[in-house]
């Protein structure tokens, strides 16, 4: 039978592990999504397009 101690470890070791993926994730979508959204042209206050 595993040691609980030892079950235990692993399960916050591994939770936290994943939780800092996620979060490396996260944060690699948001850098994107802004890059994106400098690359847009803005649109006239005006709201007109092109000439």
């Amino acid at each position: 039978m595993p040691d609980p101690a030892g079950t235990t470890f692993v399960a916050v070791g591994r939770a936290l592990t994943e939780a800092k993926v996620r979060e490396r994730d996260l944060e690699q979508a948001r850098r994107a999504l802004r890059q994106s959204q400098k690359l847009e042209a803005p649109e006239p206050v005006d709201g007109r397009r092109g000439p």
